[in-house]
């Protein structure tokens, strides 16, 4: 027994010694001795000990405890082998059961131990190893140890593992032992779904166990005998999938799905058909009736749904193409379907990969046809949800929902409902949804309704009643008569916000309940609980420390001034606010949803532009490299909705956009959004353009996201014009380029941003594309003003040329690149840069580099070779160019203009050399330059003209600042351009001169400012040019036909238009005589004398200022010398030589030089006066009657002018003729044709006004004593009544027209007419045959006469 123990004990010695050398990893292996040493010690130990249970216990123990090696495992192992072959009592019956039950051991301990993954995995390694090698060795009967593991209802996770990575027993063995236990099936799925939720540094490797089961599941090979055992793991993994999608709560942990990764599968096709299978399953899950989603369906988009959800699904369509989606769709149509998790596919998929959208509408087109034909009403409801679903994910991923139901049902041509049995389907449908419907959604419907077939107008009509029915009940009608009321609502709820800021500030300073929040509690309670508590008790997610407002309404609430269900219905919506902010946190930015949390919504929105601007300016660097820009423009969208408490509107209806730039009224918020918008696309653009080949597309998808919100639109509009209007110069690159990039996606974009109108001032409005009204009105009256519009341009093109490709740019070159813009850039292109103007630098440098590059590119020239800078366009924008304010010195802008003109516009330029020069111009003449430099001035003239009534400060400033521009330069060019009129053969009798005239009266014909006006401001043109051009182009080719064609422009626009009482202004008549002296020298034009007598006129009144301009039109080829007869006599009598009047003159002459001494001398020519009335012949009495006229014309301009000068004389004079002349009266009460010719028809129309107010100054009355004055005194006053009964009035230009004809006038006038009536004779009463005369006077009048006539009889 000794021997033995000592035996042992050596034994003991070596194997501790071997096994701590072994442990102190020795560099030298053990010997072949040393191993045979080893083992046999072993066997030696074991075999004393004669207990397999024991033994297999501490050989694992020590396996476990050690971490041996799997050389050491294999000597226990053997150790063991050795053993069960030695003894006779045992055998591999005995081992496999003792192997078994060890496992099952460690598996029930642990579950009553709840150990962790990893302790579990620890406690079995040393079994399974020893098993193993076992197994190995054939030590182990495989069928009874598959028996006794599978007896356990279901062993951990962990231990299947383990046992399947050790190949004792595989994953496939033990679900094919247990595939027919009911129970096991819940406690694997359990077990699955509490793994999932692990963190991932304590799994045991369940990504492998998921990918061999879905490897089970859905085997590239299909084996018939494996069918059942196929069929039961996709049992298993369903229903783990749809417990987890069970328990998806906004407040869940991120999980990962139970399927395979694509990272570890061996082939990608059965993976494919894994997630399809997944993505069927979920559809499927839980079905919900469609009608009731088109209630919930906007909670359902990318940026509201379950962002676990949205992950899953992201998951899921990884692997998928976009049509292997469509065939999903088309597997589950005919199935019940869970609607929200189909819905939250759907915008999934559309925004994450965008390219899915035409796939999807391709497939709601089938599918809705198939429905209208088949009169399937679940297929037309799939059709509608999916449909909206795709648009209501806004502009930047899909056309808006009004678009996509034209494009359905709006054009007959491709209408789906061309037939009264489809037309009825969808009628009967829509009107089925409309208790369901959003008022946006009515209103496409009613606004833009289907095609409608024969014979089916009245189920249309039917449905828009009810629709316009249910929108009344929603309060929000279509009807445009609404918009008052609710401009008076959005007034009153403004207020009432004021109201509670107030009592807020009121109450912070001094922590009590305002006075007058009290009063109006108590005396005003309709506005207390219908106005003001609704406004302080808006819901919003309420702070851990209490607010001002918080504290305001717990005061409330004390004092009992809050209802009590009013409270509670707040504090339910405030928790409600506080949830939509945790239901925005994403799995892929947990850490930004935590921040998000702490932020007020523009904080928030702030916060996500942020990252947008990360995502594109580090791309794959970026922390939030997950989300891609179409996520993130969905999650923008959401925000913006939230700040601006509004939903995205994509109504058909798209109001023009109304912004007053100097009293804009804007929205704090709205323009806090807009600089954050505006700040985020410069800083992208900035970057992007810093990129060889730059990607744009945030741009159209950023600013399709704002345009989706129409209260926005003002405050941009706004935002944009003041910058670019009045700050332009001062803006930096990144700036200007952001604004750029802002205008032309705005462009490109038209269709949702619609029109603006622009109040500039009070008088001054503009309609039209946004984008375009800024090119229209770019400002380049100075240098850095033209220095900044170059610099715009040249980035807005820049980004039309980068985001645009070919096609695009074809389809909506009209929209992005207008005139207005071409024009512009080409202008300030050749004023600023000269190397424009040839090839000499063809690639540029400096500042301008790029516009240099841009105007020459190839794109430029292509897109705007139908649109040229036109010279109209040149001059128009030149005429604003300060001079005192130009980046060109004088001699440069001369040198500048003389370019423009000779070698870029006229076209005595050869056509090859203006291609060398590089110009894109038209071609024109020199006589349709002057025709544009004349029309450009005078409607510069007229509107300086017109601007000067009262306008708005901004006007007179500007005014102040630009002066008169480029006018004089202008002046300068025509002054020039003119002399080339006489190169050119003339068209027409009519000069160049009359012919602009003519032109512009006829297109000012209409303009308030009436004719006289634009008579004034052409003159005032026209006589800075040669004077011989109102009578001929070319002296040395004047004829008669052309003399008349002047004679008829003086006879029938200037003499009315341009008279001072009887005569032209000395300006205007020195101008006409003196271009009548240049064309006397080559014809005669005594003529025009004669044929325009208010010429001749006023060259008489004038004399004594123009004797030598008169003088020199008597030439050698003058023929009619009585008009030079008259001048001569005239010259000489104001000389002091009397003599007698010529007998060569005509009447009106005459009486046009005594009209003239009359004017120019203080005293009547009584004896001249008085020798023509004592002769009585008929022309003398011609004479007599035409020197009336042109007095009484006189009289009229000095009371209209206020000037007191010569009343008395010229009254006295007129009075002395009547009274020499009598019977002269009846002549001038009713003048000739011939006399009518003197003078102008707005004198002739007062003539009888001013005659009375003449007969009523003067003392005597032999004038009225005839038996013609009666009458005379009786028809002028019917005609003066007349005319103040119609409010006829003398139209003047020069200044404010007071009412000629005043009532006081008028009683006075009156009371003449009755004194003379009352003292006329009988005979004077005989005189009168008309009772309409007497009627035109009015009752009065017509009493008074029939009193005398009664009396006469």
């Amino acid at each position: 027994m000794d021997t033995t123990a000592n035996t042992l004990s050596g034994c003991d010695e070596n194997f501790f010694s071997l096994i701590e050398s072994h442990k102190r990893q020795q560099t030298a292996d053990l010997s072949e001795g040393s191993r045979a040493m080893l083992k046999e010690a072993v066997i030696q130990l074991i075999s004393y000990h004669q207990d397999l249970d024991q033994v297999f216990n501490e050989t694992t123990s020590m396996l476990s405890k050690e971490n041996c090696l799997d050389s050491s495992a294999s000597v226990l192992s053997s150790t063991i082998q050795g053993f069960t072959s030695s003894s006779p009592t045992t055998s591999d019956l005995h081992t496999t059961e003792t192997c078994a039950n060890r496992i099952l051991e460690v598996v029930r301990r642990s579950k009553t131990e709840q150990c962790s993954s990893h302790t579990l995995r620890d406690k079995i390694t040393g079994v399974v190893t020893v098993a193993k090698n076992l197994m190995e060795s054939h030590n182990l009967q495989r069928p009874r140890f598959y028996n006794l593991i599978c007896k356990e209802s279901c062993i951990p996770l962990e231990v299947l593992w383990t046992l399947h990575e050790t190949g004792v027993m595989t994953v496939e063995a033990y679900l094919t032992y247990k595939q027919n236990e009911a129970c096991f099936v819940n406690e694997l799925v359990q077990q699955i779904c509490v793994s999932l939720e692990v963190k991932p540094d304590e799994k045991f490797g369940l990504e492998g166990f998921i990918n061999y089961l879905s490897q089970l599941a859905f085997p590239e090979k299909c084996n018939i005998d494996k069918v059942p055992l196929k069929k039961f793991i996709n049992g298993i993994l369903d229903s783990a999938i749809l417990k987890l999608v069970d328990t998806l709560t906004p407040n869940s942990n991120p999980v990962r799905l139970p399927v395979a990764s694509l990272q570890q599968a061996s082939s990608i096709d059965w993976v494919r058909r894994q997630y399809s299978h997944v993505i069927v399953l979920v559809l499927t899950h839980r079905p919900t009736k469609a009608i009731s989603a088109f209630n919930i369906q906007a909670d359902f988009t990318y940026a509201r749904s379950s962002p676990l959800l949205i992950s899953m699904f992201k998951q899921l369509l990884l692997v998928l193409d976009n049509e292997e989606v469509v065939d999903m769709l088309r597997q589950v149509q005919d199935r019940p379907i869970n609607w929200p998790h189909l819905l939250t596919l759907i915008s999934t998929l559309v925004v994450c990969l965008p390219a899915a959208t035409d796939c999807l509408f391709e497939f709601v087109h089938s599918l809705l046809g198939t429905g209208l034909d088949k009169s399937d009403t679940d297929q037309v409801t799939a059709a509608f949800l999916l449909a909206r679903q795709v648009c209501m994910e806004g502009t930047h991923v899909a056309m808006p929902y009004q678009d996509w139901f034209q494009r359905m049902f709006g054009d007959g041509s491709r209408s789906l409902t061309t037939t009264r049995k489809t037309f009825t389907v969808l009628m009967r449908f829509l009107t089925d949804l409309v208790p369901y419907e959003s008022t946006t959604h009515l209103k496409v419907h009613i606004l833009r309704p289907p095609f409608v077939p024969p014979k089916c107008r009245e189920l249309l009509t039917d449905y828009i009643m009810l629709a316009k029915t249910r929108l009344a009940d929603l309060k929000d009608p279509i009807d445009l008569t609404c918009d008052r009321q609710e401009e008076d609502k959005g007034k009153i709820l403004e207020q009432t916000e004021k109201d509670v800021q107030l009592a807020l500030s009121a109450f912070e300073g001094t922590n009590k309940i305002p006075s007058s929040v009290m009063e109006a509690s108590i005396f005003r309670k309709p506005y207390f609980i219908g106005r003001f508590m609704p406004a302080l008790l808006k819901p919003r997610p309420l702070p851990d420390i209490p607010d001002v407002r918080m504290r305001f309404i717990d005061m409330l609430k004390r004092i009992e001034k809050i209802p009590v269900n009013m409270y509670s219905a707040y504090m339910t919506a405030c928790r409600q606010e506080a949830n939509k902010l945790l239901q925005d946190v994403f799995p892929e930015d947990e850490e930004d949803d935590i921040t998000e949390m702490v932020m007020d919504p523009l904080e928030q929105l702030d916060h996500r532009l942020d990252q947008l601007i990360d995502k594109v300016t580090l791309g794959p660097a970026s922390q939030h490299h997950s989300l891609k820009e179409p996520e993130l423009m969905a999650i923008l969208r959401e925000k913006l909705s939230v700040v601006l408490n509004e939903e995205c509107n994509q109504s058909p209806l798209r109001d023009v956009v109304t912004i007053n730039i100097h009293s804009p009224h804007l929205s704090l918020t709205h323009v806090k959004v807009v600089d954050m918008l505006l700040n985020a696309v410069c800083r992208l653009t900035s970057h992007s353009f810093q990129t060889d080949q730059p990607d744009l597309n945030w741009g159209t998808q950023l600013v399709s996201v704002a345009g989706e919100f129409p209260t926005l639109h003002k405050a941009l509009y706004t935002r944009i014009w003041k910058l670019t209007m009045e700050t332009g110069s001062k803006l930096e690159d990144h700036h200007i380029g952001g604004i750029a990039m802002m205008m032309c996606q705005m462009c490109v974009l038209s269709d949702l941003f619609g029109e603006a109108c622009v109040q500039i001032c009070g008088t001054v409005s503009l309609t039209g594309v946004f984008s375009h009204l800024v090119w229209s009105q770019g400002s380049v009256w100075s240098a850095d003003c033209m220095q900044f519009m170059l610099r715009l341009s040249t980035a807005y093109l820049q980004c039309v040329f980068s985001c645009l490709d070919g096609t695009q740019l074809v389809s909506l070159k009209e929209n992005v690149i207008p005139r207005s813009l071409v024009s512009l850039f080409m202008f300030l292109c050749c004023r600023l840069m000269p190397e424009t103007r040839n090839h000499h630098n063809p690639r540029g440098s400096g500042e301008f580099r790029l516009t240099h590059i841009i105007y020459r590119s190839k794109k430029f020239t292509e897109c705007c070779q139908d649109i040229q800078l036109s010279f109209k366009d040149w001059v128009t924008m030149e005429m604003t160019v300060c001079p005192n304010f130009d980046i060109l010195s004088f001699y440069e802008r001369r040198e500048y203009h003389c370019w423009c003109i000779y070698q870029k516009f006229l076209v005595t330029i050869a056509k090859c050399e203006r291609m060398d020069t590089g110009s894109r111009s038209e071609q024109l003449s020199g006589r349709e330059a002057c025709s544009v430099l004349m029309e450009s001035l005078l409607s510069h003239n007229i509107s300086r003209v017109r601007e000067a009534t009262p306008t708005c400060g901004q006007c007179e400033l500007r005014d102040r600042r630009t002066g008169y521009g480029g006018q004089a330069d202008l002046m300068y060019l025509l002054q020039e351009m003119v002399t080339l009129l006489s190169g050119n053969e003339q068209n027409s009798d009519s000069p160049w001169l009359l012919q602009e005239l003519t032109k512009s009266l006829q297109q000012h014909s209409n303009d308030s400012l009436g004719t006289e006006a634009v008579l004034h401001q052409f003159l005032r043109i026209a006589m800075c040019l040669p004077a011989h051009l109102f009578y001929c182009d070319n002296v040395h080719k004047l004829n008669n036909a052309g003399l008349s064609v002047s004679c008829d422009v003086i006879n029938n626009y200037l003499k009315h238009g341009l008279c001072s009482g009887g005569h032209f202004p000395l300006s205007v008549t020195q101008f006409l005589i003196k271009g009548l002296s240049d064309c006397a020298q080559y014809t005669d034009v005594s003529q025009v004398f004669i044929q325009a007598p208010i010429l001749a006129i006023s060259a008489l009144v004038h004399l004594p200022h123009i004797p030598g301009v008169i003088k020199a039109t008597q030439t050698d080829h003058t023929q009619d010398i009585s008009f030079l007869l008259v001048v001569e006599w005239l010259q000489r009598y104001l000389d002091g030589q009397r003599e007698p009047i010529p007998e060569e003159s005509t009447s009106w002459m005459i009486a046009a030089a005594i009209y003239s001494l009359t004017l120019t001398s203080e005293e009547i020519p009584q004896d001249l006066l008085r020798d023509i009335c004592s002769t009585g012949e008929d022309s003398r009495v011609e004479i007599l009657a035409v020197y009336c006229h042109l007095v009484l014309a006189e009289l009229m301009n000095t009371h209209l002018c206020g000037y007191e000068g010569k009343v008395e004389l010229l009254q006295e004079s007129c009075g002395h003729v009547l009274q020499l002349c009598p019977w002269l009266l009846p002549m001038i009460v009713q003048p000739t044709t011939d006399q009518l010719l003197y003078t102008s028809g707005p004198v002739q129309r007062l003539e009888h006004f001013t005659l009375l107010r003449l007969l009523c100054k003067l003392e005597t009355t032999d004038i009225l004593e005839t038996h013609h004055g009666l009458v005379c005194v009786i028809t002028m006053f019917g005609n003066v009544v007349q005319m103040f009964d119609q409010g006829q009035e003398l139209q003047r230009f020069a200044f404010e027209t007071p009412k000629v004809l005043s009532i006081q006038e008028i009683l006075e006038l009156a009371e003449f007419v009755k004194k003379r009536i009352k003292l006329s004779t009988e005979e004077q009463i005989n005189q009168i045959k008309s009772k309409d005369t007497i009627k035109m006077c009015g009752p009065d009048i017509s009493l008074a006469f029939k009193q005398r006539l009664s009396m006469t009889r």
